[in-house]
């Protein structure tokens, strides 16, 4: 599983009189494959296809997940049962974004973390509980979402897209280099600020590239498609379903169930998951 926290979802809601069912989504089983069992995603593909796990703390070739607590502690929980609180910060971070393994090493993923002065950083070989501080950036502020939705260019390595407060969105290509993680940024569109939150989606489709998922303010849900192409790495949007505006949190989990696809979990306004 794989969470990253956005600020707009940071205060609770109103609580709902009556739950509402979302249009055009069947909610699927919570069942999880074996302990041991064949993985189909990004651990069984070559080349294209590859999708890597975003956040996989534990090494067991499923996604896990890390959350930011009300208390501004970073936690995980893993697949395996591992986890605890992940690290010690001096500043809470605003947002938690996993990137995967960047550098090729057999240590552990990467994570970033956004401050709330708009400084970004790269923290190395994360396990569970623990990581290295290797880079980090200011005027991160520009922007007001931040999301790695996979691998965009089939290079290995997840890349980063920023939206800043004009509806501009930008690619950050990762480099594999710790000390400076990621290429000049690339402006890949506009109008983005219709989404009241997006979602890097990993590849779900199975074509190896990496998809977008983007919710606007009317509850609608947009997939974007990855196409491989540097210069206009998504296709047009399609049309997901409605009625999402029932959860003020939606965040990808990762393949957790080893058909090659992502998941999402969704938190609605009584807390429920």
């Amino acid at each position: 599983m794989l969470l990253a926290t956005p600020a707009s979802a940071d205060q609770p809601g109103p609580r709902p009189a009556i739950d509402k069912p979302v249009a055009d989504f069947t909610t699927p089983p919570l069942t999880r494959p074996s302990a041991g069992a064949a993985r189909q995603g990004a651990a069984a593909a070559t080349g294209v296809g590859a999708s890597p796990q975003l956040s996989d703390f534990d090494g067991d070739g499923s996604g896990d997940l890390i959350f930011r607590k009300w208390d501004g502690t970073v936690n995980t929980a893993t697949t395996s049962g591992q986890g605890g609180q992940f690290g010690s910060f001096s500043e809470p971070p605003k947002d938690v974004v996993p990137i995967g393994n960047q550098d090729g090493n057999a240590s552990g993923p990467e994570v970033l973390t956004l401050s709330q002065t708009g400084v970004l950083s790269l923290y190395a070989d994360a396990t569970p509980t623990t990581a290295s501080l290797a880079w980090q950036g200011k005027g991160w502020n520009i922007y007001n979402k931040i999301v790695a939705p996979g691998d965009v260019n089939d290079d290995g390595r997840a890349d980063v897209v920023a939206r800043d407060n004009d509806g501009n969105l930008y690619l950050y290509y990762a480099t594999g280099n710790r000390t400076a993680p990621f290429a000049t940024r690339v402006k890949i569109g506009t109008g983005w600020n219709i989404y009241d939150q997006m979602i890097g989606f990993g590849d779900n489709n199975g074509d190896g590239w990496a998809d977008l998922l983007g919710r606007d303010s009317a509850g609608t849900l947009w997939f974007y498609a990855g196409k491989g192409d540097k210069s206009q790495p998504f296709a047009a949007r399609v049309k997901v379903g409605t009625g999402w505006n029932i959860y003020n949190q939606i965040v990808p989990v990762g393949d957790d169930d080893g058909d090659g696809n992502g998941e999402l979990l969704a938190r609605d306004l009584n807390g429920t998951l």
